[in-house]
This record gives C-alpha cells, sequence and structure tokens, in this order.
C-alpha cells in the first residue's frame, strides 16, 4: 500500500491502524531500538504490538528520565525531536504522550524512507 507524501504524518500518528500496513509496525520497533543502541541506552525492546510498544516505551521514557539524564537526552536527539515537538504539562514531560510523539516520530521516518526509496 503506497502512501502519499501528507499521508505519512497522518498514519505515522495513528499507532492503531499500523497494522494495515505490512512491516511497518517491525521496522518502527527496529529503529526504535536502533536509536536507543546509538544513544548508549541498554536497552531493547520487544514488544508484539504497538500497542505493547507504546507501554514500553512510556515505561522506558520514565526510567531512563529519572536515572540516566544523559542517555534520555540522546535518545531525544537520535530519534529528531526537538523541544517544540515535546508535550510538557507544565514543566514535566507526560509519559504517555511522550511515548506516542516518539513513536510517531519513528513511524515518520520509516515512512519517508520507505516513499523515497521506491
Amino acid at each position: 500500500m503506497n502512501l502519499t507524501i501528507s499521508e505519512i504524518p497522518l498514519v505515522a500518528a495513528q499507532i492503531d491502524i499500523w497494522d494495515k500496513y505490512p512491516n511497518l509496525f517491525e521496522d518502527v520497533l527496529s529503529q526504535l531500538n536502533k536509536d536507543l543502541s546509538l544513544a548508549g541506552a541498554p536497552y531493547e525492546l520487544n514488544a508484539s504490538s504497538p500497542n505493547e510498544l507504546l507501554e514500553q516505551v512510556e515505561s522506558l521514557c520514565g526510567h531512563l528520565s529519572e536515572n540516566n539524564g544523559e542517555h534520555f537526552a540522546s535518545l531525544l536527539y537520535r530519534i529528531d525531536l526537538k523541544t517544540e515537538d515535546l508535550p510538557y504539562q507544565g514543566f514535566s514531560l507526560e509519559g504517555k504522550d511522550l511515548a506516542k510523539v516518539m513513536l510517531k516520530r519513528e513511524a515518520m521516518k520509516v515512512l519517508f524512507r520507505r516513499y523515497y526509496s521506491t
């Protein structure tokens, strides 16, 4: 299923429909694990569904932000999230909202790579 350039952000943001696109979930999981490795974070995620991955990313963000800010900042850099992309609530980042933004960005990287490689 080919997407237009304008559809990519819409699909990336809707985690519940990723299963309609062949290998999208697997490629996002792979990209996230690659970025974790490049950030120096000693974790590898092994989810079996997009919603499970969302829960794992939420948990990981909480753990990294509390225990290893350097790995957390490096991960955000690797994912390519800018400060204005982050869902702040007052002065803190919200877990599930942050996890959704992170997964959306990873999905966009995967989908743009597919779009421009065909």
